[in-house]
């Protein structure tokens, strides 16, 4: 038997940070972002009210796309400023919770600048622009709820 010495090079150094949310929202026309949410673990409710919230949107202001392909994908990164308002959020929006063992998982697959998450693997790209040949860039499709609040919502069943 022969023991080899090999480097470690998975030390993760944070180089921008967010504050985690409460929770995030997702359009109730845009179901297959709960659908790959629910594909991963993670809880998603549905309002079953509509309400009127402050919430935190993000403005994506620059859409960088990968000259090269990793893994069949040209990776995507965007960046943006952040905007606080109240909206009306309404029946049937999607709600994924941060009181829930996978939290984490949930935060890093949905904000809008994480280094590896539905941005970064295209899956937000059709919802990025106005249209498809368009030069204009929309809202962010997922909201941020950063205060606690009650609301009335029942769980989504998988698929």
């Amino acid at each position: 038997m022969k023991n080899y010495h090999v480097p470690f090079y998975g030390k993760f150094v944070s180089t921008e940070s967010v504050s985690l949310p409460k929770g995030y929202f997702i359009s109730e026309n845009k179901k297959e972002i709960a659908d790959k949410l629910l594909q991963h673990g993670i809880i998603v409710e549905q309002l079953t009210e509509s309400v009127e919230l402050k919430v935190t949107s993000f403005q994506v202001e620059k859409i960088e796309n990968s000259q090269r392909m990793y893994q069949g994908h040209l990776t995507t990164k965007i960046s943006g400023i952040y905007k606080s308002g109240e909206r009306k959020i309404k029946a049937g929006t999607y709600f994924v919770g941060m009181d829930q063992p996978l939290a984490d998982l949930a935060a890093y697959l949905l904000e809008p600048e994480s280094d590896g998450g539905l941005v970064y693997w295209n899956f937000f790209d059709r919802y990025l622009r106005v249209s498809q040949w368009s030069r204009s860039l929309n809202e962010f499709p997922v909201l941020r709820l950063m205060q606690p609040k009650y609301f009335a919502r029942k769980c989504v069943e998988k698929f």
